[in-house]
């Protein structure tokens, strides 16, 4: 888009000047035809001076004078009519041609703002992460389906937690919890657990120890949580 403008810009510059240039040159011409009538002008008078007054050889150098004068008018008409031509060609395409920059100029302002994706609600946004811990950069692919941001709100909070397999049998629904934020760890949170997986898993793809994820409803109470916050 920034590349289009600058071009549209420039074209229309060109365009711009090539019109100034061509009402000068316009002009220039008008001159020089106008000098070349006044001249066929001053030479027909000379030409048609009374013949008994005038020398046979010296009317035939007038004569000569008025054609040249002539010749030189027809020929100064027929530049002055090439270069309007040549001209009219020369803007109009310029003309088209910026034309065609500011039409693209539209179409890909049209195109980023489709690209501009607007949130439907207020919120914090969050790059969540993948199954590796890692979270979607600027370039790198993403596929159908795939959560590259979440646009989350800070009223409720809840922890995505996990626990060893060994422990499954010392958590229940609705069992209150106490938990320390590795950011704040002066200070103590307290919630309740809000689900509990029904399946084990691997931790993740290097570490094959067994664990059950779940969900902790928190209580934020006067304590500024942020998503993204490791807890014990």
């Amino acid at each position: 888009l920034e590349n289009m403008q600058n071009e549209a810009a420039a074209a229309q510059t060109k365009l711009d000047k090539k019109r100034d240039d061509a009402q000068l040159a316009q002009r220039d011409e008008e001159l020089k035809v106008a000098q070349a009538d006044a001249d066929l002008h001053k030479a027909t008078l000379e030409t048609d001076a009374p013949p008994d007054l005038v020398a046979s050889i010296s009317q035939r150098e007038l004569q000569l004078a008025q054609q040249i004068a002539q010749v030189t008018l027809d020929a100064a008409r027929q530049h002055a009519e090439q270069v309007r031509r040549s001209d009219i060609q020369e803007i109009q395409r310029l003309a088209e041609k910026a034309s065609y920059a500011r039409q693209r100029v539209a179409q890909l302002q049209q195109t980023v703002a489709r690209m501009k994706l607007a949130a439907p609600r207020t919120g914090t946004i969050v790059y969540p992460v993948d199954e590796e811990g890692n979270k979607h950069k600027i370039g790198d692919s993403v596929w159908r389906n795939a959560d590259v941001v979440q646009i989350v709100a800070l009223g409720h909070m809840r922890g995505n937690g996990q626990i060893d397999e060994v422990d499954v049998a010392r958590v229940a629904e609705h069992q209150p919890v106490v938990l320390r934020l590795d950011a704040l760890s002066d200070v103590e949170l307290h919630g309740t657990v809000q689900s509990v997986a029904r399946s084990v898993q691997a931790k993740s793809r290097t570490d094959p120890s067994k664990i059950v994820k779940l969900t902790l409803a928190i209580d934020p109470t006067g304590v500024p949580l942020r998503p993204g916050m490791r807890f014990r």
